[in-house]
């Protein structure tokens, strides 16, 4: 007979621990509705993006649903490039983090944006930027003052 008075077994250590893993999204080429000046608007240019998520994810992956999905990714910064026009490239990299940090395993975020055509005379012109769960954006995001 089973002795039952050692209490509940702990679960197995290799299946509870976890560790932080990048997963990269590179050259996801988009068109956007984006810029400030009279040209920008009411039209799409082109938008190339480079992702980087750092997430929480188990010590031992055995299958897509213990990680994050690459597609799923790319599939959110799609949505939220297309949802409007947006004035500033900084402000559509605030967006992205944004929607990326509704995934609680989310740890940090890093956006570049790129837009080929906005400076004449350049290969391109951009934003590089970097989020993690203590930025003040997660709270404006979530509605707070």
């Amino acid at each position: 007979m089973p002795d039952t008075t050692a209490g509940p077994v702990a679960p197995d250590a290799a299946t509870t621990a976890t560790r932080s893993m990048d997963l990269l999204v590179e050259g996801l080429s988009l068109r956007a509705r984006v810029g400030v000046y009279a040209a920008e608007q009411g039209r799409t240019q082109p938008l190339l993006v480079d992702l980087s998520v750092r997430a929480r994810v188990p010590v031992v992956i055995g299958g897509l649903a213990d990680t994050l999905d690459y597609e799923a990714l790319a599939r959110t910064v799609e949505v939220v490039v297309a949802e409007r026009h947006v004035g500033l490239l900084e402000v559509l990299a605030d967006r992205i983090a944004a929607r990326l940090f509704a995934d609680p395993r989310v740890e940090a975020v890093n956006l570049t944006l790129r837009k080929p055509e906005a400076l004449e005379g350049t290969t391109l012109a951009g934003v590089r930027a970097s989020y993690d769960r203590a930025s003040p954006l997660l709270a404006l995001a979530a509605g707070a003052p």
